[in-house]
């Protein structure tokens, strides 16, 4: 193994890994191959982004807002069935609203109910 041997054989191995890397970067480069396929394939990546926009947001159905209160028979109900149904609404409302306010007020609720029960001990105790 002469010197030049070695020298010609350390050079080409360095123009292979140059060669080599530079064909590694082309295959990761991501942000290009993806321009260049939304330039060659438009149509298709624009379709695919309206079918998934529509598959997202979902079908759109009409509904019917009822606005006349009717009973199981079809006679129109009462003024008095109609107010009770208000309230009805109003406590599920708020209910909906304790439910929704309980896990954050539980740790007041906690140290005021122990605060209570500790005065009322004392009471009892004299």
């Amino acid at each position: 193994m002469s010197k030049e041997f070695l020298l010609n054989e350390l050079r080409r191995s360095r123009e292979e890994l140059s060669r080599d890397t530079s064909v590694l970067r082309r295959e990761l480069d991501f942000e290009a191959k993806l321009k260049q396929s939304v330039r060659k394939h438009s149509f298709a990546w624009l379709g695919s982004a309206a079918a998934l926009g529509w598959m997202i947001a979902g079908p759109k159905k009409k509904t019917r807002v009822v606005t006349k209160l009717v009973g199981s028979r079809g006679e129109p109900i009462k003024e008095e069935a109609k107010k009770a149904a208000g309230r009805a609404g109003a406590l599920g409302i708020a209910v909906t609203a304790a439910r929704f306010a309980f896990p954050y007020l539980r740790p007041v609720l906690l140290q005021y109910a122990g605060r209570f029960a500790g005065e009322l001990a004392q009471r009892f105790a004299k």
